[in-house]
């Protein structure tokens, strides 16, 4: 018996002896995810001089200097869960390698120069919780398997970027709160997935063309309160919507509304512009 126990105390005490090593390694490594993605892809931008590497400085507390850098923010332990880097003249791709950071739950990119299509790599941020990223020159279309995203998320801006196509359904399996894809070049019907957001607050869908009756199910949303979706094509607006819809903010201006509901709607004091049929 005592013959086993010694192995099994000396396995214990190995594992704690790494262990600390193993995990001071990880925020040096999200570090290193960063400096690459600010010198390769985002054409290392005067904004971000505060990105530097101090390991050729022996500096013993090289492992947390990303605490200081601009837009960064970490946990208690190191890992950095935000990025907050709105109007700093980044431009390039989304790099695909900032899902490596596996503990982050905020990016924020709002108002920069971010190339390329809708980024599917976002699929692998398991822990996202916030997404902006508007004002930036992303094209083509967004996927249909957006529902691939994290579950935790729960703010969802593309607006102003140049997305093309429809918006399938399937992003009603997501636990939105927020979406904003206004000032895109959207089409075709409003999903009925959408109905199925039940936290979901706020729709901002203006300046796109889409071109089918709002669903009803969207009126039936419990805590929809700002839905934004004039200078569309011609969404119309079904008759339970205008009944059902608890929103304080329901802006559908220079749009095609029946003058049946044209008259309901203002009278509920809902702004429907010129809107007309």
């Amino acid at each position: 018996m005592a013959i086993r126990t010694i192995p099994l105390l000396l396995l214990t005490l190995t594992i704690s002896y790494l262990s600390p090593k193993s995990s001071s390694l990880k925020p040096e490594e999200d570090k290193q995810t960063l400096l690459q993605i600010k010198n390769f892809s985002w054409g290392n931008p005067p904004s971000l001089q505060s990105w530097q590497d101090d390991n050729h400085n022996n500096n013993k507390s090289s492992t947390t200097t990303h605490y200081k850098w601009t837009g960064i923010h970490c946990s208690s332990d190191g890992f950095i869960t935000n990025i907050s880097l709105p109007n700093q003249n980044i431009y390039g791709p989304f790099r695909d390698s900032l899902c490596n950071l596996t503990n982050l739950i905020h990016i924020d990119l709002y108002n920069n120069s971010i190339s390329g299509q809708f980024p599917v790599s976002l699929y692998k941020c398991s822990k996202l919780q916030y997404l902006e990223l508007a004002h930036n020159l992303l094209v083509g279309v967004i996927p249909s398997d957006i529902n691939r995203m994290s579950t935790s998320l729960t703010y969802l801006s593309l607006s102003a970027n140049n997305f093309t196509g429809e918006i399938h359904g399937t992003i009603g399996a997501l636990n939105l709160a927020n979406i904003d894809i206004a000032i895109n070049l959207l089409l075709g019907p409003i999903p009925q997935g959408f109905g199925k957001l039940k936290n979901l607050n706020g729709l901002a869908m203006f300046y796109n063309n889409f071109s089918s009756e709002i669903p009803a199910s969207i009126g039936l949303l419990p805590l929809l309160t700002n839905i934004r979706l004039f200078r569309n094509a011609s969404p119309g607006v079904a008759a339970r919507v205008g009944k059902a819809l608890k929103a304080w903010n329901f802006e559908v201006g220079e749009n095609r509304i029946s003058t049946r509901y044209r008259w309901s709607l203002r009278r509920g004091g809902f702004d429907i512009g010129c809107s007309c049929l």
